[in-house]
């Protein structure tokens, strides 16, 4: 189970859970740390609230998830929240598709982009409006070796992804 929510994974991996929660609804797992590998799952964002955790909500304020949203609307979203969050100046939504998030309808996209460190990173998410709450997971790594060796883990997660109550 991740988090308080229904939304459970079955890992065939060894993942590191983050103690330090990046927003109330969110939760990090990683194998080699944050900086260079990490899956967040975002499970039942409601709406009016942000991804994350706001530390200057009055000078930066993030943006607010919309129940109204569509689904090509969240890439953005992750976007704008990054650029006050991770100090991006470059963000670039690479594909968007049609997907599937815990077998509900929704939307897979990857994307690049470089961070205050200059880091050039690239993730990869699957994400869904759900009754109304915003379900996500992304995953982000150095485009250099640390991406495409937690590639494979990182969609077995997301091909686990059930939600319910356990039977």
């Amino acid at each position: 189970m991740i988090g308080k929510s229904d939304v459970r994974v079955l890992p065939q991996t060894d993942w590191n859970k983050l103690s330090a929660r990046p927003g109330p609804q969110a939760e990090v797992w990683t194998f080699d740390g944050e900086l260079l590998n990490a899956v967040t799952f975002y499970t039942g964002i409601p709406s009016g609230k942000p991804l994350l955790k706001e530390k200057d909500k009055k000078n930066r304020p993030l943006p607010k998830f919309a129940k109204d949203m569509l689904l090509p609307d969240l890439p953005g979203f992750l976007d704008r929240t990054y650029r006050v969050t991770k100090d991006v100046s470059t963000f670039d939504i690479e594909s968007v598709a049609p997907g599937l998030f815990a077998g509900r309808k929704g939307v897979t996209f990857k994307y690049a982009y470089v961070g205050s460190d200059d880091v050039r990173r690239k993730g990869e998410a699957s994400a869904a409006v759900i009754d109304g709450k915003l379900y996500m997971v992304t995953y982000e790594a150095p485009l250099i070796f640390f991406y495409d060796n937690s590639l494979a883990p990182y969609r077995q997660l997301v091909g686990s992804l059930t939600m319910g109550k356990a039977k």
